[in-house]
């Protein structure tokens, strides 16, 4: 997501091999824009936090993928080993968890072909991604009604982070001492 700055002075720094070269740069306001200076750098402000959300969302999508990886793998290994039932049964169990939360994230049923978008509903992600680019159409600051739906936006990851840190500080961890008990190599978080 890209972010306009506001108008003001600004350093630019170009590193090329072992040289650096840094200079001032002064933005202006684009004088046919009836936005106020407050008002495009509270403009740029709210883009911020919501690029910041968004950047939240895809490092816990990440972390999920990653984790999901290695219980399939884990469960590929240990499909025939009677002996591990309990192990492949608190993975699968895991990864349906996890496959929920992400779920929340991104809309895991698109297909890439032709109408997804109005078959399956944009999920949060998404959801941040349009909001930040319906208010940075303009030089102004946000409206009151893309604020509210700013703030239900915020709440709902606070609620979808919650669920994650449940799911890897407690769950996972949980699950790793059950296969270290077995002697099995646990999930490595990043």
């Amino acid at each position: 997501m890209s972010v306009t700055v506001p108008p003001g002075t600004y350093t630019v720094k170009l590193t090329v091999g072992e040289q650096e070269f840094i200079q001032p740069i002064a933005v202006r306001k684009d004088p046919n824009s009836h936005g106020t200076e407050t008002e495009i750098a509270t403009q740029t402000a709210v883009i911020l936090e919501l690029r910041d959300d968004l950047n939240d969302v895809v490092g816990m999508v990440n972390t999920i993928e990653l984790v999901r990886s290695q219980l399939n793998s884990l469960k590929a290994v240990l499909e025939d080993n009677e002996e591990a039932e309990a192990a492949v049964t608190a993975a699968s169990e895991l990864d349906e968890k996890l496959i929920e939360l992400e779920g929340q994230f991104i809309q895991l049923k698109l297909t890439g072909r032709g109408q997804d978008v109005i078959r399956w509903p944009g999920k949060l992600g998404r959801q941040i991604s349009y909001l930040a680019g319906k208010i940075s159409m303009t030089d102004f600051a946000p409206t009151d009604q893309q604020m509210e739906v700013k703030q239900v936006i915020e709440d709902e990851l606070r609620t979808h982070r919650a669920t994650y840190d449940q799911l890897m500080l407690v769950e996972v961890v949980e699950f790793n001492s059950m296969l270290a008990e077995q002697e099995l190599q646990g999930v490595i978080l990043p």
